[in-house]
């Protein structure tokens, strides 16, 4: 059997301390306009109090488009990051088909998570299923075709398929983008191995 690697993605970027800055900086701005507009104001003109409230429309409208520019600024859905993690944390426990459902939760959301692509692709690979897991990594490696976990996990699968001409293909692309990675250079020993094993029977 193949060597496959493992993905700890790590925490998410969730922009909160860029939102918090955000809304510090304006209320600081309001509380200034009002000093300024205080002194400013004509006889007969605006109320402090009118205008306190003008302002503080405006700036409650900001924090509001703020909040949105943020939610659309996030490079993934918190919800799917939060699903995400669930499925690996499942997966470390060993609860492989309980983090294949995670997984398909995420990808029902974003059809082209890669985390969640190459995370069941390796949980569908653990489970034996590995022409399920190839097509798994074939779609990553449509969006980001230089993935090496990605590469290697493929060749891995092929080999344990009995493919190992193929694999080699795959390992050999590994080592000429890295070639210090350990794990595509035993995986291809191991199958140059096992095809020279069956080629001599």
């Amino acid at each position: 059997m193949m060597v496959q690697i493992m993905m700890n993605k790590g925490a998410s970027f969730t922009g909160n301390a860029d939102s918090d800055i955000l809304h510090a900086y304006f209320i600081k701005l309001i509380v200034l306009l009002m000093i300024h507009c205080q002194q400013l104001i004509p006889a007969g003109g605006f109320s402090v109090t009118r205008l306190q409230k003008i302002l503080l429309l405006v700036t409650l409208i900001l924090l509001l488009q703020c909040n949105t520019l943020e939610s659309l600024a996030q490079p993934n859905d918190p919800t799917t990051d939060q699903l995400l993690g669930k499925g690996e944390s499942l997966y470390a426990q060993g609860n492989i088909t309980e983090a294949i459902q995670y997984y398909n939760q995420v990808l029902a959301i974003d059809l082209n998570h890669t985390g969640a692509i190459y995370d069941k692709g390796l949980a569908l690979d653990v489970l034996g299923k590995h022409e399920d897991a190839i097509a798994h990594y074939d779609k990553l490696l449509s969006l980001q075709p230089d993935n090496l976990n990605a590469l290697v996990n493929k060749g891995g699968a092929l080999g344990d398929l009995g493919n190992f001409q193929e694999a080699i293909k795959y390992f050999d692309k590994v080592l000429s983008i890295d070639p210090n990675n350990d794990l595509a250079a035993e995986n291809k020993k191991l199958a140059a191995s096992l095809l020279k094993n069956n080629t001599e029977t």
